[in-house]
C-alpha cells in the first residue's frame, strides 16, 4: 500500500515536470522559433516594443495556459463522471455537456443580447447540465436500465443533434457568429488574456472542490449500499460532484469550444498507471490532461505550419481509436 503511495507521488511529480517542459517547448516553437533566453526574458522582463516579446506574451503564453487549464478541467471532469456513474464510457463529451454549453453560449450571445455578460457562464452551466440529464434519461430507457453502450449511443445521438443545431445557427448568422465559430470546431488558437481571466477562477474553484470530494468518490466506487452503510449521503455527493463536473467542463468549453475525448481517454490512462484510488486519479488526471492538450496543440502547430489546424482534429483521432478499444473491451456492456 505504501509503495503504491510513493509510486503515485513519483508519477505526479514526473507528470508535472514533463508538463513544465512541454509548456516551455510550446512557448518556444511555432511559426517563429525563439531561443530559451528570449522566452525567459519575455516572461520576466517583458518589453512591449520587442516583437518577440509580444509573440510570447500576447500569443503563445495565453494559448498554452488555456491548453493547460482546459485539458486539466476536461480530464478531471471525466474522471469524476466515471466515478459517480460507475461507467467507463462516461465523459463530458459523451454525456453531451460540452455541446450543451456551446449551444447555450451561442444562443445567449446571438439572441439574448440583453442578458448581462456575467450571467452567461451560469446559463452555460445550466445548458450543459440539462443536456447531461437528457442523455442520461434517454440512456435509462428500457427494461434493462442504463448501460455503458446505451449511454454512449444516447450521448452520440444528442451530441450530433446539438452540434448540427450549432452549425445551422452559425450558418444563418454567419456575419455575427464568426467570432463564436470556435464553439463548433474546438481550438485554443486565438486565446486572449481576458479568456484566461474568465477561466482560472472557475478552474481553481472546481479543481479544489474535486480534490475535496476524492475520499467520497472512493466510497461511491464500493457501491451505493456499502457507501450508505458507511454513512455517505450518496445522492448529495452525486449532485455536488455533477455540479463540479459541469462547472469544470462548462468553463473549459466556454473558452476553447468542445475539444473531444480528453475526459474519456485520460482517466483510463491514469488509472492504468496509478490505480483506482481517486485521491490520486483526480490530480494525476488533471496533470495528464493538461500535458496531452499542450502536446497535441504543439504537434498540430509544428506539423501543419504555417497553417492553423484545430487541435480537436488530432484529439478526435486519438479519442476515437481509444473509444473503439473501450467498446470492444469485455468490461464494457
Amino acid at each position: 500500500m505504501r509503495s503504491n503511495h510513493y509510486k503515485s507521488i513519483l508519477v505526479l511529480c514526473l507528470g508535472l515536470g514533463t508538463l513544465l517542459v512541454a509548456i516551455l517547448f510550446s512557448i518556444r516553437y511555432g511559426v517563429a522559433d525563439l531561443t530559451n533566453s528570449t522566452v525567459i526574458d519575455a516572461l520576466f522582463h517583458y518589453n512591449s516594443d520587442l516583437q518577440q516579446h509580444q509573440i510570447v506574451h500576447d500569443l503563445r503564453l495565453p494559448r498554452v495556459l488555456a491548453a493547460v487549464m482546459v485539458g486539466a478541467a476536461m480530464a478531471i471532469s471525466g474522471a469524476m463522471l466515471q466515478a459517480i456513474t460507475d461507467n467507463a464510457l462516461a465523459a463530458p463529451e459523451i454525456l453531451g455537456i460540452n455541446w450543451g454549453v456551446a449551444l447555450t453560449i451561442l444562443v445567449a450571445n446571438l439572441y439574448l443580447p440583453w442578458v448581462p455578460a456575467e450571467w452567461i457562464p451560469i446559463m452555460a452551466f445550466c445548458g450543459g447540465g440539462l443536456t447531461m440529464l437528457l442523455v442520461w434519461g434517454i440512456g435509462s430507457l428500457g427494461s434493462r436500465g442504463t448501460s455503458s453502450v446505451k449511454l454512449a449511443l444516447a450521448g452520440v445521438a444528442i451530441s450530433a443533434l446539438v452540434s448540427t443545431m450549432i452549425e445551422g445557427i452559425i450558418l444563418v448568422n454567419s456575419q455575427n457568429a464568426y467570432a463564436l465559430s470556435y464553439l463548433i470546431k474546438g481550438s485554443v488558437a486565438g486565446i486572449e488574456w481576458r479568456d484566461i481571466q474568465f477561466l482560472y477562477p472557475w478552474m481553481i474553484t472546481g479543481s479544489i472542490a474535486a480534490l475535496m470530494l476524492t475520499g467520497k468518490l472512493n466510497l461511491l466506487r464500493l457501491g451505493d449500499e456499502v457507501a450508505k452503510g458507511l454513512g455517505l449521503r450518496v445522492r448529495m455527493i452525486r449532485l455536488v460532484s455533477s455540479i463540479v463536473v459541469v462547472v469544470l467542463a462548462g468553463s473549459a468549453v466556454a473558452v476553447s469550444g468542445p475539444i473531444a475525448f480528453i475526459g474519456l481517454v485520460v482517466p483510463h490512462i491514469t488509472r492504468f498507471i496509478v490505480g483506482v484510488d481517486e485521491r490520486w486519479v483526480i490530480p494525476c488526471s488533471g496533470v495528464f490532461g493538461a500535458l496531452l492538450l499542450v502536446l497535441a496543440d504543439l504537434v498540430t502547430r509544428l506539423v501543419f505550419d504555417p497553417e492553423e489546424v484545430s487541435v480537436s482534429i488530432l484529439m478526435s483521432i486519438i479519442g476515437a481509436t481509444f473509444f473503439i478499444y473501450l467498446l470492444r473491451s469485455r468490461r464494457i456492456t
